[in-house]
């Protein structure tokens, strides 16, 4: 069992009590806050072909992670299901060529993802703020 934890600019991955972290500073697990938790399960035969299933989660993280994970050259196969509509979790299948480890385009997908989303989420941020001050201006 995995567990993903992801923020602006971290992603900390636990497997089983064990913590390692893909930041050099050790400090910064400490000083970033988690924005979102993904609960993960992997399950394969080896390490290139690989099914993770996501709790909680619906099409939306899924289509997504599909699509960036699809832009990797090492990437075979990545394919998502929905196991039943009444169950809030995805199986998420990522097969890689030449034995390359599936674990590792599936963690670059998830920082890829959450990099998109910050990007739109500041630009957003930014024309809010552009927005309120032609309006402040425009009342004046």
């Amino acid at each position: 069992m995995f567990v993903f934890l992801l923020n602006a600019s971290h992603l900390q991955i636990t497997e089983e009590g064990a913590s390692h972290s893909n930041t050099e500073d050790a400090s910064a697990v400490t000083r970033c806050c988690c924005i979102y938790e993904l609960n993960v399960q992997a399950d394969g035969t080896d390490g290139s072909c690989v099914t993770f299933v996501l709790h909680d989660e619906d099409h939306t993280l899924g289509n997504s992670l599909r699509y960036m994970i699809m832009k990797d050259p090492d990437v075979e196969f990545c394919g998502y299901s929905i196991t039943h509509p009444s169950e809030s979790k995805i199986n998420f299948r990522i097969q890689t060529r030449g034995g390359f480890p599936a674990i590792e385009p599936f963690q670059r997908g998830l920082e890829e993802l959450v990099s998109v989303c910050q990007h739109v989420l500041s630009k957003f941020e930014a024309s809010v703020e552009e927005y309120k001050a032609q309006r402040d201006t425009h009342m004046e």
